[in-house]
């Protein structure tokens, strides 16, 4: 297909690379997560599903994140997972093969040396067993009981003269101890010698790496080892293989060999790593699981690629840009063309998103540009995913099956090779594949030589023949080896197979591109299926009717008609009297077949005249019934209809707002419990309200949910998230026209919001603390100013700000003035003037007030320096520095105003105080990339105010001004704006993404706000109240934010030692485990199985009717007791982590604790067995140990960390509502349409 040609900017099945890290995105949270993991580890886990990104985080998310000069290996098994390890850790550029080998050889001798050491444990072992048989022996003769001569005998074959007088047996046996002791002492010598050559050879291991690590100091050899695929050691290993792992894993362990180790496999196998914790017992401690990504995520991921490659931002190539709407729409499309359902869950995966984006944007481009191609390579021609293109496309499965067949289509076309487009050859290529996975959907790899250029042989020769044979049905390699070679090179171009030709791993192989082909092939059926499928199905039937010759066993129509495409397939048997039968039996299915339908077209005469005709009649009188009842409801459901119409208007205007502003969303869902709970009243309607659903109205939820389980549900949302998304408690309206900036200052309780917009300067101020506070309007200057700067000089009472314009009818002259705070203009000079010229110039870029009444002024390239005397009524104007490049922001330094940074140029930093550094310029220090721009940078109060923040793309470089070493923080995809830092270090941040971030000391995300519709331009601690921020944004609002603590940090906890009381009937874990098990049916335990073996907790109500089991499965289960047995009463899935912990509080609430640093609350239902899920706002850094009722106030938790935190769970209601801003005329418009409906 001509298409195919066009290159695409998705990753089709490749995974992302280092390179990738611009268009990686919706992984920021994990890739953040693994990077937090790993700076303390030494070795990790990372399992997921097929499907999920594993080495896409690994060598993009992690890569990124962790020093440039570190040495990356990444191992898979090939034949032997030794082996590889061998080739891969011993061949460094700069060393001889020879000593290479002599040291690849260290690793055999050490396994040599531990089995030798194995076998004489093993000795030491036999031999102390029969020198303990010989004692008990002795004894007995010692107490003279007889000795019974059978298998209690040494098992050196010799026996003992029991005719011999006590005394003589004692000292036969006394000899025979003697020989076992000096046999023992031989072999213990042997021990001491094999574990000093043990020893020996660890030691010389350790020398070996921490030798490489002296000679590469420019680079140091401190490698990440990175095991991808690590599943094959589980599906193709022997157990001695997986053993020889595990003593490399100890001696690594043991000898402190400077690795970081990462194991990533599928989770399905990541139970039988447990097979190696005898070896590194600490293996499980450093986790993490990736799962596929939600549908959120995958919203976004899509949103963000098309914003990256230009696709569907305009409409039809013009300059008329698509709406929200219309964007929003498409991308839902293809959500639903990509979703995997399994059961009753449904999934999206990477690499379907992937090679689904790059199906269509090939196809696109093609059919738009045909075979035109960008000039600019980092540049994107736009494109256009209409809704009608989506649609035509079909879904990934039946993408990736076309792709197949394509390029399957295409090879068994070409007349050159042994395939000669015949039909017994259709399905070739198909059939080719089928080689390269296993019964498990893994891929597998297939040795090959490369003998010439692009020729390829696979070298196993089983597996060839096979191949052979099922191509062509019989093996010939001088006639098919050439066409075999064919097929590998197209699939390899085409992205199915990659070939690799790697000379370290010692040998060349093939394989799929992704463990998704080997699912895609399994489902794909040949013709040569089919024509199984229906010759089984004959041959089943033909069986059964030998075995009864009941007619009704005999073949139906249905069944003839399929086989007649196949027949001659069918009807062949080496023993030809089994054909004779086979061919009797198909003619009698005939001929009976043949009488059905006769007989059927005689029966349908008789239903028309005594059944249809009577049977239309009744259906008559019943619709007539019908449509009296309906009238009767029909008051009901136009009731219904009405209030449905209401919620999900409601809930509509929530999923809108939900990730842009979750106060608002948040809002919509309070209204939507007023409503409830208004109808609720009416007892006639709760019952329908509570049951009754409109399909048409309520297409995007369960039909098995009420309206009010999805307000209930949505609820919950939020407050799972509340922690780290809150809300803001007031908003306030900038106004003006065009908003270029604004800035904040606090007195006397108050917040005062300086606001430039193009054509005026407004002052307003509000009572921070308060929520839904009214603003009042101090002045509003109208004219077009150039920038300004509010400030307070030292011992005034009040905020004075410096202004700047252009002069009237003098646009190349900028002048002055200073506002009081109320914006009446001061005199600045001894004629009256409140004005003063202060440059010549157009532009004016920043303002920076440094003390008193001094201003740093940046003018072009010049940094001005505008001193006031207001008392003497006079001023002072001095040019302090000349840049190479325009002034584009300053910064005073709040402990030392005297000293400031200045950013000019293109990246370019000026610092006032660096006398040791030439020109006081820092360049070469930032190792800023080709691409970067420092957009804003912050100097941080931590440390004595060494710090400075740069604000680029995508993430903070750090720059210490002392040491002049920068390093590299991602927290963002887009643009960083603005930064602030409050007294602890903690970092504030505002995006082009719409979004703020607040992140701790060591980088990790606190907070996130979403209040914003258009990009964030400034952030700001309110500096006399750290537990308020302020964000303003491109959208005209100003959102004061309350983070106060939701909970009370304790040292110690209170009136007990520990958060479990241990006065249950059953104490212990395993004895709690015993008693759950033992009341459990057969049939429970079995289907269970997997959540009781992993079980972390369990605990019992107070009237022992109920029991909570957490498992590190990630479930919650309540079990109820019906007579003498346990049985499931709900499953709680909340989490998504191991549930570590779980309490009850008498009879009717619980909780659980989980590794995902929530704990969640649950309450029974008055009278009913039923559990709900009550909001919870639990939350802690780190992950949660243990948590527990300390009475029916508050809940006690505890982190790994050892913070411990008391929440007053009751109150969480009226907490966070008294925190969401609530906006007066939204609620009187609510309240109207209400009413008016």
């Amino acid at each position: 297909m001509p298409h195919r040609k066009v290159i695409s900017p998705f990753k089709f099945l490749d995974s992302y690379k280092k390179d990738d890290f611009q268009s990686y995105f919706g992984r920021d949270k994990e890739s953040m997560d693994f990077f937090e993991l790993y700076k303390d580890s030494s070795i990790m886990i990372l399992h997921g599903p097929s499907g999920s990104g594993k080495t896409s985080l690994i060598y993009c998310g992690l890569l990124n994140r962790i020093k440039r000069e570190k040495k990356v290996l990444s191992i898979r098994r090939d034949e032997d997972l030794i082996e590889a390890i061998k080739k891969k850790l011993f061949i460094h550029q700069g060393f001889e093969s020879k000593i290479v080998n002599n040291q690849s050889k260290l690793i055999d001798d050490f396994f040599l040396a531990q089995s030798d050491l194995n076998k004489v444990l093993v000795s030491i072992k036999h031999i102390e067993g029969m020198m303990l048989s010989v004692e008990e022996k002795i004894i007995k003769l010692k107490r003279k009981d007889k000795i019974v001569p059978t298998s209690t005998q040494p098992s050196d074959n010799t026996s003992v003269d029991d005719s011999l007088s006590t005394q003589e047996l004692i000292a036969k046996y006394k000899e025979r101890l003697q020989k076992f002791i000096t046999e023992r002492k031989g072999l213990l010598e042997q021990l001491r010698e094999d574990n000093k050559q043990v020893t020996t050879i660890s030691n010389e291991i350790y020398d070996y790496f921490m030798g490489n690590r002296a000679k590469n100091s420019q680079t140091p050899f401190t490698p990440l080892i990175i095991f991808d695929q690590f599943e094959e050691l589980f599906v193709y290993g022997t157990e001695e293989e997986i053993n020889k792992f595990g003593l490399f894993l100890k001696l690594i362990f043991e000898y402190k060999i400077p690795f970081n180790i990462i194991i990533s496999l599928r989770e399905e196998y990541f139970g039988h790593l447990d097979q190696l914790q005898s070896y590194v017992p600490h293996i499980f401690y450093k986790k993490i699981r990736l799962a596929h990504p939600n549908k959120d995520v995958i919203k976004n991921i899509i949103k963000k690629s098309f914003q990256e490659f230009n696709i569907n931002q305009y409409k039809d190539h013009t300059k008329e840009t698509l709406s929200d709407t219309e964007k929003d729409s498409r991308i839902e499309l293809i959500l639903n063309q990509i979703k995997i359902k399994d059961n009753e869950s449904t999934s999206y995966h990477l690499p379907f998103l992937q090679v689904y984006l790059d199906s269509l944007y090939k196809v696109d481009y093609y059919r738009t540009y045909g075979d035109k191609s960008s000039q600019n390579n980092k540049e994107h021609l736009p494109l256009e995913f209409k809704e009608e293109e989506i649609k035509e496309f079909g879904s990934i499965e039946q993408v990736l099956e076309n792709y197949i067949r394509e390029v399957n289509n295409k090879i068994i076309k070409n007349t050159s090779n042994k395939l000669n487009d015949r039909v017994e050859h259709k399905d070739s290529v198909i059939k080719f594949l089928r080689h390269f996975k296993t019964k498990d959907d893994l891929k597998k790899r297939i040795p090959i030589q490369v003998e010439k250029d692009n020729y390829y042989v696979i070298s196993n020769r089983k597996i060839l023949d096979k191949i052979q044979k099922d191509i062509w049905g019989e093996t010939n390699d001088l006639e098919y080896n050439g066409t075999i070679s064919e097929i590998i090179n197209k699939l390899k171009e085409k992205g199915i197979l990659k070939v690799s030709t790697d000379q370290n791993l010692g040998a060349d192989y093939t394989e799929l591109s992704h463990d998704i082909i080997a699912k895609v092939i399994s489902k794909i059926r040949t013709e040569d299926d089919f024509m199984l499928l229906i010759k089984k199905d004959f041959i089943s039937s033909f069986d059964i009717y030998q075995d009864t010759k009941d007619k009704g066993d005999l073949l139906s129509t249905k069944q003839i008609e399929r086989m007649n495409q196949c027949m001659e397939y069918i009807m062949t048997d080496d023993n030809a009297d089994r054909l004779l039968l086979k061919k009797q039996f198909l003619k009698e299915s005939i001929e009976e077949t043949q009488k059905e339908e006769l007989e059927q077209k005689r029966l349908e005469k008789r239903l028309k005249r005594f059944v249809y005709y009577p049977f239309i009649m009744t259906c008559l009188l019943f619709i007539l019934a019908a449509l009296a009842y309906s009238l009767i409801r029909l008051e009901e459901e136009n009731t219904i209809n009405k209030l449905s119409m209401k919620i999900h208007e409601k809930m509509g205007y929530a999923l809108r707002d939900y990730n842009i502003d979750r106060t608002s969303s948040f809002n919509h869902i309070l209204e939507s419990e007023k409503i409830l709970k208004k109808e609720g009243e009416n007892k006639k309607w709760w019952h329908l309200i509570t049951n009754f659903m409109d399909n048409e109205s309520t297409s995007n939820f369960s039909e098995n949910d009420s309206i009010f389980n999805i307000v209930k549900d949505f609820k919950n949302d939020f407050y799972k998230e509340y922690n780290k998304i809150p809300f803001y408690h007031n908003s306030v309206a900038l106004g003006g026209d065009t908003l270029l900036a604004t800035k904040t200052r606090v007195q006397d309780d108050k917040l005062y919001i300086f606001t430039l917009t193009s054509d005026s300067l407004i002052l307003k101020s509000i009572s921070f603390k308060e929520k839904n506070a009214q603003n009042n309007t101090i002045f509003e200057k109208t004219e077009k100013l150039l920038g300004f700067e509010p400030f307070k000089p030292f011992g005034s009472s009040e905020l004075m700000t410096l202004i700047a314009k252009n002069a009237a009818n003098e646009d190349d002259k900028i002048i002055v003035q200073l506002l009081n705070q109320k914006g009446e203009e001061q005199v600045l000079d001894k004629n009256k003037n409140v004005e003063i010229v202060i440059w010549d110039a157009k532009k004016l870029n920043d303002i920076e007030h440094q003390k008193g009444y001094s201003f740093l002024i940046g003018i072009d390239n010049k940094l001005i320096q505008l001193e006031l005397d207001l008392p003497n009524n006079t001023y002072k104007i001095s040019v302090v520095k000349e840049f190479n490049g325009e002034v584009r922001k300053i910064k005073t330094f709040k402990n030392n105003p005297e000293h400031y940074l200045v950013l000019y140029g293109i990246n370019k930093l000026y610092f006032s105080n660096w006398s040791r550094l030439k020109n006081n310029i820092v360049k070469s220090n930032l190792k800023l990339e080709e691409n970067d721009r420092i957009h804003t940078f912050k100097i941080s109060n931590k440390d004595t105010a060494t710090t400075v923040l740069l604000g680029l793309k995508g993430r903070i470089k750090t720059l210490n001004l002392k040491t002049l070493k920068a390093k590299n923080n991602y927290v963002h995809d887009e643009q960083i704006n603005t930064i602030d830092v409050n007294q602890k270090g903690e970092m504030l941040l505002g995006s082009r993404d719409n979004g703020a971030n607040l992140l701790s000391t060591n980088n990790m995300l606190l907070k996130q706000f979403m209040g914003h519709s258009k990009p964030i331009q400034n952030v700001s601690f309110v500096k006399e109240n750290p537990n308020y921020i302020t964000t303003s944004s491109d959208d005209k609002t100003l959102k004061i934010w309350n983070i106060t603590p939701i909970a009370d940090t304790i040292n110690a906890l209170p009136e007990r030692d520990h958060l479990k009381p241990t006065n249950n009937d059953v104490s212990s874990l395993n004895e709690k485990k015993a008693h759950l098990l033992n009341s459990l049916s057969k049939e429970t335990q079995s289907t269970l199985q997997k959540h009781i073996d992993y079980l972390y907790d369990i605990d019992y109500s107070k009237d022992k009717k109920y029991a909570i089991s957490g498992s590190a499965d990630n479930t919650a289960i309540i079990w109820m007791k019906t007579t003498s047995k346990y049985t499931v009463l709900q499953n709680l899935r909340s989490h998504t982590g191991d549930i570590v912990d779980v309490d009850f509080y008498n009879n009717d609430l619980v909780l659980t604790a989980s590794s995902d640093n929530t704990v969640q609350i649950y309450q029974k239902l008055d009278d009913k067995n039923q559990f709900i899920q009550i909001p919870s706002l639990i939350r802690h850094e780190y992950s949660i140990t243990s948590a527990a009722f300390f009475d029916n106030t508050s809940i006690i938790s505890k982190d790994k960390k050892g913070h411990i935190k008391e929440w007053n769970f009751p109150s969480f209601d009226s907490l966070v509502k008294s925190r969401a801003y609530q906006n007066p005329n939204e609620s009187l418009k609510t309240k109207l349409l209400y009413e008016a409906q």
